[in-house]
């Protein structure tokens, strides 16, 4: 297993698998603590909207997509009391005290200390020589990880974190959300009732601002409208694949209503806000039921989300895809 300090380690099949599958039992696990704490009996807040406020403590900036959730799941699992997260060798570079520095860097870390990954994916390209002999440049992919653990989880006597500057700005995460959405363009029916997307029209119904808990649900709501409709037609086409790949229209509703979920938290996440959109109790038991009987299905359905995030940032002036990261 190659890695050197930039660019992390290579993401091999087995790890892949090794890190996919610890997330998903996490995931059944956190939704089966909301059913067993009585989440469902009408309507419940969505078990993933609020996992977030993880940061890596190499750049200050919270991390996003399953990155996000990952480390939001294993902190609040562990306990931990950090937001941030960083590779031991960053913190023995960085953090540790010159006097009191080990000889080796795992020893900043408590005693039974778990690491936590995270993933990431950039573009690289390589020249081949093709049947005429002439160089052509090919790309792909590179998918790599790094190695984290929460700030907590060394030794505070041997290495000092500064702490988190709240910084004031003129930026309004709600006046941000509003210029997103509206820069997504998307016709938007505002009307009494339950919010949803509409297929046959391409049109997002939204319940009156007004009606809502707060500003920020709203937005909640309203990005989790916007994912649904990032699958019409005219945009991705995800709905109609979904519609012809799954056996039943109950199993593609619930496949199509985690991507909804997944993707409104990575879009909130991303904006800086911190809401709930309500959801109907059945779809917590159908995402328990996929995830336990489907392998696969979470890694599908995250790809999905970070399609339909990017393909939202898209439609940003001067934005690149962000959803993955």
């Amino acid at each position: 297993m190659s890695k050197s300090k930039q660019s992390g380690i290579t993401l091999k099949a087995d790890k892949k698998q090794a890190i996919s599958d610890a997330t998903r039992a996490a995931i059944i696990t956190h939704l089966v603590q909301l059913r067993a704490e009585g989440y469902g009996a009408d309507k419940y807040v969505s078990p993933f909207l609020n996992l977030s406020g993880q940061l890596s403590g190499a750049t200050n900036s919270p991390y996003k997509g399953m990155n996000q959730l990952r480390l939001a799941m294993a902190s609040a699992a562990a306990g931990h009391s950090g937001q941030r997260w960083y590779t031991v060798g960053h913190a023995f570079n960085n953090n540790a005290d010159p006097e009191k520095r080990p000889p080796v860097a795992a020893m900043l870390l408590k005693k039974g200390s778990k690491a936590m990954p995270v993933v990431f994916s950039e573009p690289k390209t390589y020249q081949k020589e093709n049947e005429h002999g002439e160089d052509e440049t090919k790309s792909y992919w590179r998918t790599f990880y790094f190695n984290v653990y929460n700030e907590s989880q060394f030794k505070p006597e041997l290495v000092f974190f500064p702490k988190i500057e709240t910084t004031t700005s003129d930026n309004d995460p709600l006046a941000h959300a509003d210029t997103f959405f509206a820069n997504v363009n998307a016709t938007v029916e505002v009307s009494h009732g339950e919010a949803c997307y509409i297929p046959s029209r391409n049109v997002i119904r939204m319940t009156p601002l007004d009606e809502c808990r707060s500003t920020a649900d709203y937005y909640a709501t309203l990005a989790h409208e916007h994912v649904h409709w990032t699958g019409g037609k005219d945009q991705l086409g995800r709905l109609r694949k979904f519609r012809d790949h799954f056996p039943s229209h109950d199993k593609a509703y619930a496949f199509e209503e985690l991507v909804a979920e997944l993707g409104a938290a990575f879009v909130m996440n991303v904006l800086g806000i911190e809401g709930t959109h309500a959801n109907h109790a059945c779809y917590i038991d159908s995402w328990i039921k996929l995830l336990r009987n489907e392998r696969k299905a979470l890694d599908q359905a995250a790809r999905y989300a970070n399609s339909a995030v990017n393909y939202l940032h898209r439609l940003q002036p001067d934005t690149v895809d962000v959803a993955a990261a």
